[in-house]
């Protein structure tokens, strides 16, 4: 099977290696992507470890089209069954980039409407679109005239891990956290030290690196689980072989600090929702006063 795992520029060698260590096979990166081979394992494990990635993507379709009637006969002509149920929702994203289209929304317009017609045609029946939280989240890829249709085996983004409950003002994103802690050749066995922690993205990132506990472990739904395919049994023996404890012993410490008394309590706030125990500490002090 081949996948693509979608990050942020300036990542994309970060996520090559988790990609490598996780054991993804034909890996390629490319500009804000890294491509790869793997089993639904795989995928599933993906979605649960990768720190630096923004969602996982399966291209299911890919095609070459003339013109605008050629595109919508192609799209006229895939089974979507295949990738949903009438009874969940849906929606499109991606990116357009071709002087076939005047408008860079269109294509997607298309394709939704394809899906809705699809099901018409065979149910009696359309499915719902639901732009927020879809069931079942597509990507359509167009350059030119190279069109590539993927389903979002994520959904919501995988920097949206389920733990953070409350924010400082403009927070970090988690997944570019983790690829700056990643960058930084941090040895884990000297102290992890952030002054200016805010809500505590950056030593809760440290300590989940630390303790060798996946980024997801508080999350608890992904698109992949609404697919026609879904095996749940595959996908909770990969969670539950996923560490969930902290070590006793890190031999080290994981301090993060800010001035700000109630963004520090967000912080603490925030890590309750995290297997982490004693081993990341949050502290309300001034940078000055840090050994």
């Amino acid at each position: 099977m081949k996948l693509v795992a979608k990050t942020f520029y300036a990542l994309e060698n970060v996520l090559a290696k988790e990609l490598e260590d996780l054991g993804a096979k034909d890996i390629q990166v490319g500009n804000r992507v890294v491509e790869y081979t793997g089993d639904k394992e795989l995928m599933y494990r993906s979605n649960l470890w990768l720190r630096t990635a923004i969602s996982v993507l399966v291209p299911i379709e890919k095609f070459k089209f003339k013109d605008e009637q050629d595109f919508k006969r192609k799209l006229s002509n895939l089974s979507f069954n295949k990738y949903m149920q009438l009874n969940k929702t849906f929606a499109i994203k991606g990116a357009v980039n071709s002087k076939l289209f005047s408008h860079s929304h269109y294509p997607m317009l298309l394709l939704k409407d394809a899906i809705a017609d699809y099901f018409n045609d065979k149910y009696g029946q359309r499915p719902s679109v639901e732009l927020k939280t879809p069931h079942v989240l597509f990507d359509l890829h167009i350059a030119e005239n190279d069109c590539t249709i993927s389903l979002n085996s994520s959904g919501a983004p995988l920097f949206q891990r389920g733990y953070r409950k409350s924010t400082g003002e403009a927070p970090l994103n988690e997944a570019v956290a983790a690829g700056l802690i990643l960058m930084s050749d941090w040895d884990q066995k000297s102290n992890f030290i952030d002054p200016f922690c805010g809500s505590g993205t950056i030593p809760i990132e440290a300590g989940l690196i630390a303790n060798g506990i996946p980024p997801q472990i508080a999350r608890r739904k992904y698109s992949f689980m609404y697919w026609p395919d879904y095996d749940r049994n595959l996908w909770e023996t990969v969670f539950k072989s996923a560490p969930a404890q902290p070590k006793r012993d890190l031999k080290f410490e994981i301090i993060g600090s800010d001035i700000d008394q109630d963004v520090i309590q967000k912080a603490r706030n925030n890590m309750k929702a995290l297997p982490l125990g004693k081993t990341v500490s949050i502290v309300c002090r001034d940078f000055k006063d840090a050994d």
